[in-house]
């Protein structure tokens, strides 16, 4: 199985029950040089693969989906710092804890990669805080999904100017506000670079006159 993943460029091993040996094996033999730009190795527990190989092999790629893998607090850890100066441009994360992750150093994978998906993973009132700061300022990213984690916290306005400088944005079950649901669609009237917007049921009452609005201007709105 290893030495088939490294003639390949793109290779989906998505939710096949890897053993701990074979999780490993992969992660050696792409570490060890390979073709593979793209991996899909999501719904697997990784947690046996060495924190430092496991970092080195995703910082080789240019897309990867990590979702729901059992990673360790040292793999997250060693893997943020890794792909800091990698050139991976997609990543999916979601459903990993990474609430340990130091905030700015988060904020800054998120705004210089093209995709990132961080549905479901225990972020902190802080990283949710820093990583809309970042993104107010000049960015590579273009699509986020973020849902699945309390951001109530964040400044409406800012929520907004960043939220509608992107393509795509998903923010189901965000803990949204009121007054940030509503920023974001106002921002939105006036200014937006957003083909979709992906908010759903929202705990709060939302201006619904507002909502008709948006849907003039978003193609794509779900709330």
């Amino acid at each position: 199985l290893a030495r088939t993943v490294v003639t390949l460029e793109e290779f989906n091993i998505d939710e096949t029950f890897l053993t701990s040996e074979q999780a490993v094996d992969i992660f050696m033999a792409i570490s060890g040089g390979s073709m593979l730009k793209k991996l899909t190795i999501g719904r697997n527990n990784l947690s046996a693969v060495g924190p430092e190989r496991f970092a080195k092999t995703i910082s080789k790629l240019e897309e990867v989906d990590l979702s729901d893998t059992h990673l360790t607090r040292t793999q997250v850890n060693q893997l943020i710092k890794a792909i800091y100066y990698s050139r991976l441009k997609k990543l999916n994360i979601r459903d990993n804890d990474l609430s340990i992750v130091d905030p700015t150093l988060l904020a800054e994978i998120v705004v210089n990669r093209q995709e990132i998906n961080l549905n479901s993973t225990c972020l902190t009132e802080h990283q949710a805080k820093a990583i809309f700061v970042a993104m107010t300022r000049e960015l590579k990213l273009t699509k986020l999904n973020i849902g699945s984690n309390n951001l109530s916290s964040v400044e409406p306005r800012q929520m907004a100017r960043s939220v509608n400088k992107l393509e795509a944005v998903e923010l189901y079950q965000a803990d949204l506000t009121e007054r940030q649901a509503e920023e974001i669609l106002r921002h939105g009237l006036v200014q937006t670079s957003l083909k979709r917007l992906g908010i759903g049921t929202v705990n709060c009452e939302v201006d619904m006159y507002l909502v008709h609005q948006a849907r003039s201007v978003f193609k794509d709105l779900d709330i």
